[in-house]
């Protein structure tokens, strides 16, 4: 079958805006896998250490039979009609291993990203799968779920890429947007080209059949003012090169990079060139910030037998060297990795190689380069053991789910060399899992987060102090791998604290329907926390977490069946976002939550208990009116303690106050509260305003009684003082 003249286009982000190895070591090769029975075109690397592939239906069988007699049924199939083979696979990366996935409809040449919630979006491909759009949710018996006519348009070599809002363009070729040898860039909000960039010095194309590849460097300084953007484009196919391939005559691929920085005012490529030319390349963003060029051929262009001179060297790219000192020769592969190869960068700083040449048919005889279903890894330099005393191991946190935007994190690690570290020359970066086929990596970024303060805690421990990107628009919500590089050498560690997930904060319906007791939402995450809890993030919530000096509600949730719950002890917010903590009440709940990132959930809180906190927390209010009406001016209002056991109070006559709760826009509430509000009440929200008689109260982060005939009564057993404060401590009935 004769390969698509569409260009590829190359896709990379400028609203996400936003080094350098010392030694001489040359990396490694491990044959992970001799065949996973199908040719790894394309490639993402899931939260759970799990690396989906696929490459096409229109192949006839495949060398992976689907499990349990399934076959798939296409009578629109170009090659087979009923196959009962797979085409896409799913690797388990630690435990080496791999299973058969089915897709229904074909999947060549298509385009993927991971949204937030985790979920691998996947979108088009060829034949009757051009307006398809396939989901696949991680977890251990998850399979793909396709949706027909997804799309509005076909979509064949289009690239996908998340927005900071959560949604993902699909498109062929946007934003920053390169093609052949020129690049645009463009406003997706207002539909329009805002600069258009120079062409690259030579002119050569470096698209689709003279495929290059690109990737956006990693994005430094991340609290500047203006974060500098540079993107590099390397390698590719000179003019006429796909034409003569057809004749037999292959020439000799391009060995130029070319960089430029689309923040400046007035860009302009820079010029380099690579020690070994490269058509079909990968470019990979290393943990450390270096990029690794691998795959690819010497000679010819992109297509079935259309390249020459396997290319089996990677080559480290070094951005922070002067030119001329930036490029680094590694070690060979044995395998040509060529048309269709695909590699992606793994937890522990590893790279996984796969796929090259798959042939119509899974061709394995009779062509020069057969298809190649085989799996490999590479191993940069410092993953070397005799860098291991200055490898660091983080220790803590253990988990990093919800981490959030412009926050500031401690991390813990442990380096061997222990006195001879340098706090400055610890940093931390996260990278953004990114969507690998022809020649490019969708959604890849790598993020500096620097390191603003590293203390010795003695025995090689350390705390290092990172802050988190600011926004959505330097690092979209979802799931990163966090890495601690010292001196270039990353933790090469497979615990949980080096994935992260950076999750927006949880909408907390409670504040403007604070008697609402049921509702929806969407689960967003559940795991197993650092204390062995299994909690639940959702999108929004009507759980009180504890907080505001009042304990939290309890109650259930719910998925698919209201009969298959998860049983919720126990609510916290951190850093605003929410996390259910309880356990699930059977095997087949647990399987429910493990599938069901993504699915509506249905929350249910517990009404008495929501009653009994609302009565004491509205009962903590009164006290603070009360003790100013009775001449106890002096008695300040403070920290409130609003569980059974105590808190500040006295005891008026009943029905005295009339206490109700308002829901008021935010610049009424602000006017009210003398005019600023708390962090928690965003601007353009509707706060809740709790209001006893005439006495405004600023919003209140607590559950409340709509009248104070609610709180039936309430006596004071004792008032205390200790280390100058003074308690009024009460009771309600219960």
């Amino acid at each position: 079958m004769s390969a698509p003249t569409f260009i590829f286009s190359i896709l990379l982000l400028l609203q996400f805006l936003f080094a350098s190895l010392t030694y001489a070591s040359d990396g490694s090769w491990q044959l992970l896998q001799k065949s996973i029975g199908i040719s790894a075109m394309h490639m993402q690397l899931l939260n759970n250490d799990r690396v989906i592939m696929f490459d096409r239906t229109d192949f006839g069988p495949s060398n992976l039979p689907l499990p349990g007699g399934k076959c798939r049924n296409d009578s629109t199939d170009t090659a087979l009609k009923v196959d009962c083979t797979a085409h896409s696979a799913e690797y388990d990366v630690f435990a080496n291993k791999f299973r058969a996935l089915m897709v229904q409809t074909d999947v060549w040449c298509s385009s993927g990203s991971i949204m937030r919630d985790g979920n691998l979006v996947q979108t088009g491909g060829f034949n009757d799968g051009d307006r398809r759009v396939r989901v696949f949710n991680p977890c251990r018996t998850c399979d793909w779920n396709e949706i027909p006519n997804g799309l509005a348009v076909k979509r064949w070599y289009a690239s996908n890429h998340l927005f900071p809002d959560g949604r993902q363009i699909i498109i062929g070729g946007n934003l920053f947007i390169f093609a052949n040898n020129r690049a645009i860039l463009f406003d997706y909000v207002n539909n329009k080209v805002v600069r258009n960039y120079p062409t690259i010095p030579g002119g050569e194309p470096q698209s689709y059949p003279s495929t290059g590849s690109a990737v956006l460097l990693p994005l430094k300084n991340l609290k500047a003012p203006a974060i500098q953007a540079e993107v590099l484009v390397c390698g590719g196919a000179r003019k006429g090169a796909y034409l003569q391939s057809l004749k037999g005559v292959f020439m000799k691929a391009l060995d130029t990079c070319a960089r430029i920085t689309i923040t400046d005012p007035n860009p302009q490529w820079v010029m380099e060139t690579m020690p070994l030319a490269r058509v079909m390349g990968d470019m990979i963003l290393l943990p450390n910030g270096n990029v690794l060029l691998i795959n690819g051929a010497g000679s010819g262009s992109a297509g079935w037998e259309q390249g020459r001179n396997p290319v089996l060297s990677p080559v480290l790219y070094r951005p922070d060297n002067a030119i001329g000192s930036r490029f680094e020769t590694q070690n060979p592969t044995t395998i040509p990795r060529m048309y269709h190869s695909t590699a992606a960068l793994l937890r522990d700083g590893r790279v996984l190689v796969g796929g090259s040449n798959p042939h119509a048919f899974y061709n394995f005889t009779g062509v020069l380069f057969p298809t190649e279903l085989s799996l490999e890894a590479f191993s940069p330099a410092y993953l070397d053991t005799k860098f291991d005393n200055l490898r660091p191991t983080i220790v803590a946190p253990k988990s990093m789910s919800g981490m959030r935007y412009g926050k500031k994190y401690t991390i813990q690690l442990m380096i061997l060399a222990g006195g001879n570290v340098d706090g400055k020359s610890i940093s931390v970066t996260m990278f953004a899992p990114a969507f690998n086929t022809h020649s490019f990596s969708m959604n890849q970024r790598l993020l500096v987060l620097g390191n603003e303060k590293a203390t010795a805690l003695g025995n090689s421990t350390f705390n290092v102090e990172a802050t988190m990107p600011i926004s959505g628009n330097l690092a979209p919500s979802g799931f990163y791998l966090l890495f601690v590089v010292h001196q270039d050498i990353p933790t090469g560690n497979t615990v949980k604290g080096s994935a992260m997930e950076v999750t927006t904060p949880t909408m907390l319906e409670y504040y403007d329907q604070m008697f609402k007791l049921q509702s929806k939402a969407t689960l967003v995450h559940y795991f197993e926390g650092e204390d062995g809890r299994k909690a639940l993030v959702l999108d929004n919530t009507i759980f009180h977490p504890q907080g505001s000096g009042q304990p939290s509600d309890t109650g259930f949730v719910s998925v698919t069946n209201p009969n298959l719950r998860f049983c919720v002890q126990d609510v916290r917010s951190k850093d605003g976002v929410v996390f259910h903590y309880g356990v699930p009440e059977d095997s087949t709940m647990e399987n429910e939550l493990e599938q069901g990132q993504g699915k509506e959930v249905i929350l249910q809180v517990d009404e008495s208990r929501r009653m009994l906190n609302s009565r004491l927390h509205s009962a903590g209010h009164l006290l603070d009116v009360c003790t100013r009406n009775v001449g106890l001016g002096l008695l300040e209002p403070g920290k409130g303690y609003h569980f059974p056991d105590g808190a500040f109070v006295c005891e008026p006559h009943p029905g005295f106050f009339q206490v109700y709760a308002a829901v008021l826009p935010y610049e009424e509430s602000a006017e009210l509260c003398g005019g600023s509000l708390p962090d928690y009440s965003s601007l353009g929200s509707n706060p809740c305003i709790i209001k006893l008689e005439d006495n405004p109260g600023c919003p209140c982060g607590g559950s409340h009684v709509s009248d104070i005939s609610e709180i039936i009564s309430m006596k004071v057993p004792r008032i205390g003082t200790k280390k100058g404060m003074t308690k009024v401590f009460y009771t309600i009935d219960i």
